[in-house]
């Protein structure tokens, strides 16, 4: 966590601020928590209204809200596709229905602050489109309390191929509204996105790690598939083969200390990791690169060339 972000916890948790709908004490990772579901809540309902615009919820929030993962992630991510220039439009009305959603219950204003993008000459469109949501502190010398929110660009067909299931937000391990429901990535989705991310970040992140240990726990037996890892790999025109992005994630994973994982997400997770559960996620994040590195080698044994 940023020293922005570890300082106003503790700020928000001394200033003893009530919320109007229950008794607890409002800190800067739990408001910031109200605000991604409010956003969530009325970008279901705005979707329903933009029939040209596709999205799916993916990403380390999508793991936490829709799937129960213990990490707290700070940003909301999504692959888009269609008419991406009702993005604008689309971010425009969320903010203004949050903004009196929060207001309503004793909070700051929501402001919205971001920029658009366009298509390039081969047609994919122009990546990513960030937008913030961002609200004031509740005093002078707290600060403000942002979710950014980033959409990436894809084709029709890329997301088509991308593995999603309607899910809505688990509010205190309970599903919200059927009515709050989006289209979210698939365990198996999540997990290909995580395996690409290990090897192609600019700079390799232990929240990756942590995703894919327990991703696999989770998985526990089931089946992986290629195909499932090249939808997430198609979604960077530039990205190397599978066999490259195996071994450079299993490069990165190496690297990793145990100690070093549980340090890095500690302030991400309600209790302290352990070292001895980091090893374990670790040794499940690496079965899980051995067992598409299998599938990959049978492939090319097959001399078939369809993943």
């Amino acid at each position: 966590m940023c020293p922005r972000l570890r300082r106003a916890g503790a700020l928000y948790a001394v200033a003893g601020k009530q919320r109007s709908d229950c008794s607890c004490t409002i800190t800067f990772m739990n408001t910031q928590y109200r605000l991604q579901l409010e956003a969530l809540f009325a970008l279901s309902e705005t979707l329903a209204t933009m029939a040209d615009l596709k999205v799916a919820f993916q990403g380390g929030t999508c793991l936490h809200l829709c799937h129960g993962s213990p990490r707290f992630s700070e940003d909301l991510d999504f692959l888009a596709a269609g008419n991406l220039a009702e993005l604008d439009q689309a971010m425009a009305q969320i903010a203004n229905t949050v903004s009196k959603k929060m207001e309503a219950q004793g909070f700051k204003p929501v402001l919205l602050a971001g920029r658009g993008g366009k298509r390039t000459a081969d047609g994919m469109p122009h990546n990513p489109r960030l937008y913030q949501l961002v609200m004031a502190g509740a005093r002078p010398d707290l600060p403000a309390i942002r979710v950014r929110v980033e959409f990436m660009g894809v084709l029709d067909p890329q997301l088509a191929r991308y593995s999603s299931e309607m899910r809505a937000p688990l509010l205190d391990g309970m599903r919200a509204s059927v009515m709050a429901e989006l289209p979210s990535g698939s365990l198996a989705a999540i997990e290909a996105d995580k395996v690409v991310a290990l090897a192609l970040r600019r700079a390799p992140k232990a929240r990756d790690v942590f995703d894919l240990g327990w991703i696999g726990h989770q998985r526990a037996g089931e089946a992986r598939a290629l195909k499932t890892l090249e939808a997430s790999r198609s979604m960077y025109g530039d990205a190397p083969g599978l066999r490259s992005i195996l071994t450079r994630a299993s490069e990165r994973l190496a690297a990793f200390t145990p100690q070093a994982i549980a340090d890095e997400i500690h302030d991400f997770l309600p209790k302290a990791l352990t070292p001895a559960y980091a090893e374990s996620l670790k040794s499940e994040a690496g079965a899980i690169l051995r067992q598409y590195r299998t599938l990959l080698d049978r492939l090319e044994q097959s001399h078939d060339p369809r993943p």
